[in-house]
């Protein structure tokens, strides 16, 4: 059973922990609730049911760590006789860490690394893939300077994902373009330039298709340029540039 969640605007544990709940009720909907000892454990804690969905409130925050270990017992009971293996894809972990560190300090993003890799080794029903724009190292790299000692990913294999050859990048931007409807004056030229600008890393190229949508205006080389460098000045860091630098 596959789970797969984009958590780029996580910001906190239990927060997390909440939309594991939630992603993990729904896959498994159609075998049988999750509820038993989580819901039972949230409720006594403070939490709400709303349309059948669990909400954990902010005062359930520190027991957060109860929460997840509660929820993975649940699972692996409700899949004893279903001989399946859980699979959770969680998409952008080094920004929700990075969110994590920035909102509640290192040691809450260090706990979080640790608890999931006690639940890997505790039950091996439990597969865990991290993805990310962004390197996980980095934010081991960071949290390792504050005094984190462990290595929670020791357990895992490391899948490093270079960017795109110039080529293939050129025809990911030449194809956005096209599906986005967005006029140009020399498409290959501004794929070229898009490709370029960004090193095809397609995170990037995506962002700049993005921002030729909104901007509903002409693409060309030059406007490409123009957006890449507004990005890299922009106080609000959409790109989460920031992070690589403070890595």
């Amino acid at each position: 059973m596959t789970v797969y969640r984009d958590l780029e605007g996580v910001r906190s544990p239990i927060e997390f922990v909440e939309i594991i709940f939630q992603d993990v009720e729904r896959h498994l909907s159609s075998i049988k609730r999750l509820a038993t000892g989580t819901r039972k454990l949230a409720m006594e804690l403070g939490g709400t049911e709303i349309a059948g969905m669990i909400k954990f409130p902010e005062v359930d925050a520190p027991h957060w760590k109860k929460l997840l270990m509660t929820m993975a017992e649940d699972l692996v009971k409700q899949l004893e006789n279903q001989k399946l293996t859980v699979v959770f894809f969680w998409d952008e972990m080094p920004l929700m860490l990075y969110n994590i560190k920035n909102r509640q300090g290192e040691e809450a993003a260090m706990e979080v690394l640790d608890a999931l890799r006690s639940l890997r080794q505790m039950f091996p029903q439990l597969r865990m893939v991290f993805t990310g724009s962004i390197g996980l190292h980095n934010v081991l790299t960071s949290l390792k300077r504050a005094g984190y000692a462990n290595d929670p990913t020791n357990d895992m294999k490391t899948q490093d994902v270079p960017p795109l050859a110039l080529a293939d990048a050129e025809d990911l931007a030449y194809h956005l373009l096209a599906g986005e409807g967005i006029v140009t004056i020399d498409g290959k030229e501004t794929a070229k330039a898009i490709a370029k600008s960004v090193d095809g890393m397609p995170y990037f190229i995506h962002h700049i298709i993005d921002q030729l949508v909104m901007q509903n205006t002409d693409a060309s080389a030059e406007k490409v340029e123009e957006i890449v460098n507004s990005y890299l000045i922009d106080p609000q860091d959409p790109w989460h540039l920031r992070y690589t630098v403070n890595a």
